[in-house]
Formats: structure tokens, sequence, C-alpha cells
């Protein structure tokens, strides 16, 4: 079967016997490194891992740098053994099982340098006088036939008291230093010291106690001591014993005076406690606990709760039969007179009136207001106050002498005319609404063009500035300007005829790159820090992701290790992209924990270097300098459902195709132009190449896609800088560059005639910042520690006015 033009399968192809093609997935065949059969390379191979080639391979010039014809030189291979023929320079650490030399090392023979090693897992013979100049520590035995330090140990030994063993020493011994014993110490004869224990010997034995004596004379002081049997004295700490109180033995007593006392058990007293007869005072005190008749009149000072039953006639002087209680049942014969409002947990049968109401003949005239049955009235009613009926109300006669039902007859004609003509006013509006709005749009766009840049305000600051991000919060503008060799960022605000007000200093770190993520409840920015900076700053070196709050403060969400480069799409919320280390990672932030969770979802492994994201389409894609890499849709990677609580993360998958256009990072700039009322896409790429001649040699190419290489424009430039696209919402775009850091160039689109020069501002700068503060467009134009603000002026008069909302 013949298959002509190009073919693209989607999940891959299998083939069983043979297929015959030029290239495969953009690759000439001929480059293919196949497994099996001969073949031949003609150019550069890298292996990442390991190889193992069964048959022969012929390689002409070099492996890892190194030429074939050096190495057949200076190397002999064997079956297990490697020869080595020239000298060996190894420039780290190398490990060989077995390594025989014939020659030195290090300018040292090395059998004459074995014999002087000692080894410590070894036994070693040293026939020589030897000297340790350290201290030497030996585990095992260490046999000496002559002496160490001038000392023969074997006559040295026997008059030696060893620290490890006991030992009984015969004869007089005279200590030189100072001796500490860490046991007994037994001196059967005569013990002669200057000191024993840092103290006088003397004095220890004059004044000391001795646990074996068993009258001692005169007073002493312990701090902890320790009696096995019994102690007599007469003073314990000045106390004298013969009056002390001993616990748990029984005692008499003839006064004693006790401040507190806590009793375990009955004690007698047999006079007076505290000059009072306990016996006389117990028959006339009143107890909480024991049932008591009381003759004589009490008064209790304060209130006092009866658990029980409580029997008297008076209570403060009124008769307690004439007490209405709150908690039995009564008949009440008396007129009474409630001051406050009075609940009554049962039922209440009154004979009498109630604020002059009879209830009786009351209760049969009475219209409930929540009944849950109808009520029939029969008489003529006259209501003196509003009547507000929450069910419907029947009946055949007249409510102030209007018939209700031919009233209600009357208003729903009347509404069903009126929803008739309404209807026709909402359409009708509806109509020119539409009509309204569509030359608003056209008269905005034909009324309010560009016409030049015009300076606005001119910011110096102390130090060099690095970095500068333009982002707006609460329909407010700020700027956050980082200087170098600085760890703070300064916060300023847009304030209309005052230009930029600085607000405040954050701590942020060095910042390389800021990106603005998309959250409808709060305002979050995500940060790369510098790797290049030296500085000692609180923050660096990591990715972090910040809250911008209402105080106007930044304050840290969660932080990550620091990325080579961020991306994030401006549709899908709290979601963003770093690359480091050939690895694309997902990362997304949920918000709604506290603390804020960033996580991990998705990786990507391209394996190549200086990749860089591109801002164009609906894919997420990469580029290097010769492959473009499609990691998939942003919708479909958005919407996929990943478990919150998963630890692990999900390798993907991506396409790949050869790269001809974007350059790689690093070699140069690229820019997504909005152009036209339909604001169509484009790719901007700008770079450099090295020439003696300072001449328009470079150009700045713009595609409509880069993707098939469809080029749309291309202008010639020097050493473009600073790509910046800037939107009037009229279906005006400009394209601002600066040519060689020293003129500011401004092209316009004009359709299908491309891109045409509209001015040149002689002015330095470094980089170009663009800020739509919504009433204008503005350029920050940044050169050392200097920023210069260039406004956009328009010709017309401007429609601010919002659009209609012709649906409500």
């Amino acid at each position: 079967m013949k298959l002509e033009g190009s073919l693209h399968f989607k999940n891959g192809l299998i083939v069983d016997k043979l297929i015959e093609t030029l290239t495969l997935n953009h690759i000439a065949l001929e480059n293919i490194l196949r497994k099996t059969g001969n073949q031949t390379i003609a150019g550069l191979i890298t292996i990442a891992g390991n190889v193992n080639i069964e048959d022969d391979v012929t390689i002409k010039e070099t492996i890892n740098r190194v030429e074939i014809t050096y190495m057949l030189e200076n190397f002999e291979l064997g079956e297990e053994t490697l020869l080595v023929k020239g000298e060996v320079l190894f420039n780290r650490l190398s490990y060989i099982q077995n390594l025989t030399i014939n020659g030195l090392i290090n300018g040292q023979n090395f059998s004459k340098l074995k014999n002087q090693f000692a080894y410590k897992d070894q036994d070693i013979h040293l026939m020589k006088n030897i000297t340790f100049n350290n201290t030497v520590q030996i585990k095992g035995n260490l046999w000496v036939k002559k002496d160490i330090n001038g000392i023969v140990l074997s006559d040295f030994v026997p008059r030696v008291v060893w620290l490890t063993k006991d030992a009984e020493i015969k004869g007089p011994i005279r200590f030189v230093q100072p001796v500490e014993c860490y046991k007994y110490l037994k001196v059967e004869n005569e013990l002669s010291t200057a000191l024993f224990l840092g103290k006088n010997l003397q004095d220890v034995i004059n004044e000391g106690v001795f646990i074996d004596r068993g009258l001692l004379k005169g007073s002493f002081q312990f701090e902890t001591i320790t009696i096995h049997e019994d102690l007599k004295t007469k003073f314990i700490n000045s106390l004298d014993m013969d009056t002390l109180v001993y616990l748990k033995t029984p005692q008499q007593l003839n006064e004693l005076d006790i401040a507190e006392m806590s009793v375990a058990n009955d004690f007698n007293v047999g006079n007076n406690v505290n000059e009072v007869n306990l016996m006389v005072e117990r028959d006339r005190t009143l107890l909480s606990n024991v049932e008591q008749y009381v003759p004589s009149e009490i008064v209790f000072l304060k209130n006092v709760i009866v658990e029980e039953k409580l029997i008297a006639k008076l209570i403060n002087k009124k008769p307690t039969s004439k007490i209405v209680t709150t908690n039995t049942e009564q008949n009440l014969t008396a007129l009474y007179n409630f001051n406050s409002k009075t609940w009554s947990h049962g039922n209440i049968t009154v004979d009498g009136l109630i604020n002059e109401i009879n209830l009786t003949s009351w209760k049969g005239n009475i219209i409930s207001s929540n009944s849950e049955e109808m009520l029939h009235i029969k008489q003529k009613w006259h209501v003196k106050e509003n009547l507000n009926l929450a069910r419907p109300l029947k009946g055949q006669e007249l409510i102030n002498g209007i018939n209700m039902r031919q009233l209600a007859r009357n208003i729903q004609e009347r509404e069903l005319y009126l929803c008739d003509i309404e209807t026709k006013i909402i359409n009708d509006f509806s109509n020119i609404c539409k009509d309204i709005t569509y030359l608003y749009k056209h008269a905005k766009h034909q009324i309010y063009k560009f016409k030049y840049f015009e300076e606005l305000e001119t910011l110096r600051l102390p130090n060099q500035i690095h970095f500068v991000k333009h982002f707006q919060f609460n329909s407010r503008n700020y700027l956050l300007i980082n200087e170098k060799q600085s760890c703070f960022s300064k916060l300023m605000e847009f304030n209309g005829r005052e230009g930029f007000l600085e607000l405040n200093s954050l701590q942020t770190g060095v910042i390389d790159q800021i990106e603005i993520l998309n959250d409808k409840e709060v305002f979050l920015m995500v940060t790369r820090g510098s790797e290049d900076d030296n500085l000692s700053c609180n923050i660096r070196f990591s990715t972090v992701v910040w809250r911008f709050n209402k105080e106007e403060e930044l304050e840290i969400v969660a932080t990550h290790e620091s990325q080579e480069l961020l991306h994030k799409q401006p549709n899908i919320p709290n979601v963003f992209y770093g690359l480091k280390n050939q690895v694309v990672t997902e990362f997304k932030i949920n918000v709604s924990k506290e603390p804020a969770l960033l996580q991990k979802y998705k990786k990507w492994n391209i394996n190549e270097d200086n990749a860089r994201f591109i801002p164009f389409g609906n894919e997420l894609t990469l580029a290097t300098d010769k492959t473009l890499f499609f990691l998939g849709d942003f919708e479909n990677i958005a919407d996929e459902k990943v478990d919150i609580n998963i630890e692990a993360t999900i390798v993907s998958n991506f396409t790949k195709k050869s790269n001809n256009v974007i350059p790689r990072r690093g070699d140069g700039e690229i820019a997504v132009v909005s152009v036209g009322v339909n604001k169509k896409k484009m790719l901007a790429l700008a770079g450099h190449k090295e020439s003696q001649v300072e001449h328009r040699l470079d150009v700045l190419e713009i595609y409509s896609n880069p993707f098939t290489a469809e080029v749309f424009d291309k202008l010639s430039t020097y050493r473009p800088l600073g790509l910046t696209s800037i939107d009037f919402n009229n279906g005006e775009t400009l394209l601002a560059f600066m040519e060689n850091r020293k003129i500011l160039q401004i092209y316009e689109y004009k359709g299908i005639e491309g891109f045409k020069h509209r001015s040149s501002i002689k002015i330095q700068a470094d980089q170009i910042v663009h800020m739509d503060l919504g009433f204008e467009n503005v350029l920050g134009l940044i050169y050392k520690n200097k920023i210069t603000f260039l406004q956009a002026v328009m010709a017309g008069n401007r429609l601010d006015g919002d659009d209609l909302n012709c649906e409500n």
C-alpha cells in the first residue's frame, strides 16, 4: 500500500513488516538512531544514560570530547584490566578496586612509602624508634621491647597503682600531687596531709561529726540529716522539744494556741475554745443541716434558701397565710394589682374582672387573630385603625360602601392594559438602546485618536532601579519599584494631578519577575526572586505568593523553591506555571484554606535547556532554539479535577514540533500585539546580531502565526529592547521599543499595510513599562535611577461614559 502526502497518527502507529518513508515526526529517517542494523552517524550524538553496544562500533573522532587516537595510544584495554601507559592526573577522588603502579605517585615511590604505613584495622610491627607528636589511643594490646619515654615498663609495672583496680600498698607512700579517691581509702597506720577534703585535717578531726559516736556536745547545723534510730535532743531549729504537739500520738495539753488546724479525728476540749464554751454555744446555734425547733425570733441579714419545709407564722412581720406562692395551687379571694408582667405556667380561674374586663362575656365575642378556623362576623364593624388580614376575606356586603368584587375585576382589566403598554415600551427601548450603543462605540473609535506622547512626570530614586511592575486594585493604580542592592520595594500610587506618591516600603527581597493572578475574592501576585544577588535578605532565592490587602501591604501567602521562569494564563484563576531544571510545573493556590495551600498538580519533563514560555494561542507552549513544546489546552488543564489531598504530582505528556522562528530564552524579546478592532493576536520577535557597523542590521519580525512561520511584517532596527504593545480600545495599536537604548521608536498598525513608523523620541532607557490607567495610556521609561513617564495625548473629545446596558 502506498500513501502520498503528510500523515499524522494521533494514537501512534504499529507496523508488523516494513514501512518506507523519508521523514518521521519531521525528522529525516537517516537521522534517527535505530536499535538494529548497521548505521553511520555523521554528526554529534549525546547519550544521557548508560549504553551497551553488543556489536562492533567505530568512532572516528571523540568520546566526551577526548580524541579516540589519544585513548588508544595511552590506554590498553584487556578483558578485566586497564593498562595506563602514560601519567594520569585524578582531578577528584577516585575509587579503584585493584591498582598496580610501576612508577611514582606524586613524585614518591609507592613501595617505599607502603612500609611506613600504619593501618587502623591491622596488626603492625614497627622496627625503629617511633615518635607520636599527638595523643595516641590504642584499643588493642601494645608490646614494647625497650622503653616508652625512657621508662622500662617491665621494671615499672610492679610499682604502679592502677586507677581502675583496687590496690594494697604495703609500705609508706608519698603523693606528690593531690589525690582523688572514687572509693574508700583506708589508712592503717598514719595519714599525714595538709588538707583533707579541702580542709585542715586536724580541724576535721576536732569538728567533724562521726557517725559511730553516740554523744555529741555543742550545736550542729545539718543541710540534710537521716536518723536510722532514736534522736534525743533538747532543741531542733531553736524549738523546745517539750513544747511541740506531736502528730498521731496521744497527748494531754493544759493550754494550746493554734493559728490554723485541720483535724482528721475527734478531739475533746475541757474548757473554752477562743474564750467560748462550745457546749453552751451549740445550744444557741441554728444549724443548716439539722431539723430544729426555734422558739425565739430570728433576723436573717441576707437571703435564705430553704430546700425543704419551713413552718413559720410570720415572715418579715407578714402572715404566711396571705402569701401568693409561685409553685402551689391557691384560692385567692382578695383584689390583686400586679405592677409588672406576670406569667402563669398553669390555668387561672377568675370569677371577677381582669383590668375591668369580664373574661366570660369577652370570650364569646372575641375574634382571634391566629385562629385555625374561619370566623363569621354578622354585625356591622367600624375599624378605627389599619386592619391587615393575613388570609382571604369572604363576604357579600360592602367595605366603606364599595363592592370589592366589582373593584377587583376593574383592577385586573387595568393591569392587563398597563402590561401591554409596558411591553411595547420595553421593546422600543431595547431597539433604541442597541442602535445608540452601536453608534456610541463607532463614535468613540472615530473621534478619539492618538496624537503624540508628552512628558507627564519624572521620578528619581536613591539607587539604580532593578524591576518595576504596574497593577490595579480596587480601581486604583499602583507601581511596585524594586531597587538594586535593596531587600525592599517601594509601593507608589498614581494620584491624578499629583502624580505618583510613595505609600510605604515593603520587604520583598530582590525581584526578577512578577505575575498577577486572577481571583475574585483576593488580589494575589507571585514573584520570582533573583539568584544573582548576594544580599542577605529575609526573602531570597524563592518563589513567593503574596496577598495585597486593603491596608496596602503585601503579606506572604505561600512560598516554594525558586523557579527559573514564571507564566500564567489570564483566564484561569489562581493557577501559574514554573520552569526549573527542564521541568514545567503547574501550581494551584487554594485560598479558602488557612493558611493558603500551594500545591503542585502537574509537571512536564521537556529535557531541553533555555526554554521560554510563549504567551500566544490557547495552549501552554514553550520554545527552545530547536523545538516547540505544546503542553496542552489551558481550559483542559484548568478543568481537570484533582484531589486536593493528593501528594503525588501528575506527570503529563506533550507534543513537539521543530522551531525555526522563536528564539530561545536569553537570545531576544517577544511581545503579544493585539491589533485592530477585533483584537487579533500577533507575536513580535526582536533580537540582535553583533556587528562592527552600528546600522539597522537587526530585524523586528511580526508573525500572525509564529507556529507556522506566517510573517505579517518586518521592521529594520538596531539593538531593539523592551517590546511594548499599546492598545487604545478604538482600533488603534502602537508598537513601542527602544533602539540601542537611546531612541524610543513608535510604530502604528495600519491594517494590511503593516506597521508604519509613527514617531521617534530621543531618550535613554533600559526598560519600558506600560501602564493602562483607565483614562490614559502611559509609558514608563527606566534609565538607571530615573523613571520618565510619557502620557499619550489624544486628538478629539473622549466619550468617558459607560456603555449602555440594553439587557436591563
